[in-house]
């Protein structure tokens, strides 16, 4: 949960810069985002090791047969390549551009972690609603922020006006 939260955290701090672009608290916050994505990448290791509390026999059992155990893989994974370029020297070596470009998979851990947290063995909405509602609550923050920066990309991309006739 505090691994999610932290991810949640530090992707809500983009679009709330944007809201509210001198928001001293949203600039504080935005000067130590690395922190909070490290922080995140932290809890998830303790989270994947303690998966490993009995050895690798309980992974090796449910990796086939149960698709939010690879969610969770797919999301460590992600996290890792984050938390290995998230440094000066990486941003340097890559390029501003291209390191950009990476770390914008982290949006692709939205759906997976909603997915792990919300189904995490409970077989779907029939057999864990409160599980599923629950991810719905820790998600929303993130949900609605997001719909509202898409709301207001479009407004502005409508209101640019158009281009004034050739002469």
């Amino acid at each position: 949960n505090i691994a999610i939260g932290c991810l949640i955290i530090v992707l809500c701090l983009t679009p709330l810069r944007r809201l509210f672009p001198h928001a001293l608290l949203v600039s504080a916050l935005n000067r130590h985002r690395r922190l909070f994505g490290l922080s995140c990448f932290f809890y998830a290791c303790l989270h994947f090791t303690l998966y490993f509390d009995d050895g690798l026999q309980r992974f090796f059992s449910e990796w086939k047969t149960i698709l939010y155990v690879q969610a969770g893989l797919a999301a460590f994974s992600v996290l890792l390549v984050m938390a290995i370029t998230s440094n000066d020297w990486a941003v340097r070596k890559m390029g501003k551009h291209r390191w950009k470009k990476l770390h914008r998979l982290v949006y692709l851990l939205v759906p997976i972690l909603f997915y792990h947290k919300g189904w995490a063995g409970k077989g779907g909405l029939d057999s864990g609603d409160e599980q599923v509602i629950e991810a719905l609550i820790w998600f929303s923050p993130l949900f609605a922020l997001q719909l509202v920066r898409i709301f207001l990309y479009f407004r502005k991309r409508n209101s640019v006006p158009a281009a004034v006739g050739r002469a």
